[in-house]
């Protein structure tokens, strides 16, 4: 993940890049969407080595792609063990990467909920058989793919900041009427649809924030797009440490997360990073 949004910063910036990096979140969400359905089909075959046989022949396909397709790049020069410390020391130093860094680990909370409680709600809760969950799931994700496919399409007309204002307001938006529903009993379509909202912004915030900042530090790239992963995954493993603890089904402490970090992260941009983007 690290080096491939580092190889993009390599051939674009700002919108071209956020354009390049949709796509691969586009392909991100698509894969909860179609691997259950393909793992089931393999499962049913027979043996269940067969599921490891798959994922050991999808491995040789990446391999072979990448011996066989991508360019050649060399270094002139390779960075010491100080010159990278001091890259990570001066992108954690900015305080507007510290902003972008936070819009995206709020907007991975809602994430991460989600992919950690989901299925102990709807199955637990609303009482889905596990196949009907998977549905579920995979048009959730769906919509995370299509506001990236979004995004890919608009971003050059419409710039960064509008895309990052509207997916953090999608994020707002989709999180806090997920919480009113669940507190009303608007019932399991309605907070499915309100859910499909906040993922569906999620592609804007994530593409448009890495593209920003990684274009800020174009020379340290790998570096930039390190620390945003390490943030991503270091906050979701405390959430999911968190909400693992919960023994009640009830979807309030999933929707409650959501519906918090949905409305900080339209905050922050909305109250900070935007006039930091103009100056």
């Amino acid at each position: 993940m690290v080096l491939t949004r580092a190889i993009i910063l390599d051939r674009w910036v700002l919108e071209e890049a956020s354009k390049a990096l949709s796509w691969i979140a586009i392909f991100t969400f698509l894969t909860p969407v179609i691997a259950p359905l393909i793992g089931g089909y393999i499962a049913s075959l027979g043996r269940w080595q067969t599921v490891f046989w798959t994922q050991a022949g999808a491995g040789a396909v990446c391999l072979l792609v990448t011996a066989t397709s991508l360019p050649r790049v060399r270094r002139a020069t390779a960075q010491g063990l100080l010159q990278s410390i001091g890259a990570y020391r001066r992108i954690v130093g900015d305080r507007q990467t510290l902003g972008y860094m936070l819009c995206t680990g709020l907007g991975f909370i809602g994430l991460i909920a989600f992919v950690t409680n989901s299925s102990f709600v709807f199955v637990n809760y609303y009482g889905l058989e596990p196949y009907q969950f998977g549905f579920c799931f995979s048009a959730v994700m769906l919509g995370a793919s299509l506001g990236a496919y979004t995004n890919s399409r608009f971003v050059s007309q419409l710039g960064i900041p509008r895309m990052i204002g509207f997916g953090s307001g999608c994020l707002g938006t989709g999180g806090l009427s997920a919480l009113v529903s669940v507190m009303l009993g608007g019932g399991m379509y309605v907070l499915l649809a309100s859910i499909m909202v906040y993922m569906y912004g999620i592609s804007f915030v994530f593409a448009n924030s890495m593209a920003h900042t990684m274009s800020r530090f174009r020379e340290n790239a790998s570096a930039a797009s390190a620390v945003f992963g390490v943030n991503q995954f270091l906050i979701g493993g405390i959430v999911a440490a968190f909400l693992s603890l919960e023994s009640d089904p009830s979807p309030l402490p999933l929707i409650a997360s959501m519906a918090t970090a949905g409305a900080a992260c339209a905050l922050v941009w909305w109250g900070w990073l935007r006039r930091a983007y103009s100056r």
